[in-house]
């Protein structure tokens, strides 16, 4: 079960690394959101050792208990942020393996076009389905990726349709 694993682990990488140069040709620039949500979260399966390691390697800092509980709410586990010149990130790991990324600043329509940019093309084998929930002023779209019609992995973005609200979207890693 472990290889199997290790196997669909490194098959999601090379599609990940694939799909740059794909997405190259078109002149797509990742955003800094979508680097840190495929580099941390993505690449990491929910390995909160890993997590921890690909923040600090993106200049993440982890975050006092104190400051970390706002993000995490009632779970437990770990957050890291970072300011950079597209602004305050915050990355979340639970310790049920869900690892999030929070965005504070940024256009989340164009946030979400670069997400989607990434999700594995027809050629890989793997295939996604898009599901659109509407919650008040939030919206949910759920990219379910699976393999041979098991599914895999969730990607689940989430925006707010309120002008100026605090938190642009939220960016969060699911293994199924």
């Amino acid at each position: 079960m472990k290889f199997v694993g290790l196997k669909i682990f490194i098959f999601m990488i090379a599609i990940i690394l694939g799909s740059k140069s794909i997405h190259a040709n078109q002149a797509v620039e990742s955003l800094f959101s979508t680097k840190a949500f495929l580099n941390i979260c993505v690449s990491s399966r929910g390995n909160s050792e890993i997590i921890s390691k690909q923040a600090k390697n993106m200049g993440f800092i982890q975050m006092p208990n104190e400051y970390a509980v706002h993000f995490l709410k009632d779970y437990k586990g770990s957050a890291w942020m970072i300011n950079s010149s597209e602004g305050k990130f915050v990355i979340t790991q639970l310790d049920n393996g869900v690892c999030s990324l929070f965005i504070n600043k940024g256009n989340s329509t164009e946030i979400q076009k670069n997400l989607e940019s990434w999700l594995p093309p027809k050629s890989t084998g793997l295939t996604y389905k898009k599901e659109i929930s509407k919650d008040k002023n939030l919206i949910t779209t759920n990219y379910i990726i699976s393999k041979d019609g098991k599914t895999l992995e969730t990607w689940i973005y989430t925006s707010s349709s309120e002008k100026n609200a605090s938190l642009v979207a939220i960016i969060s890693h699911q293994m199924n």
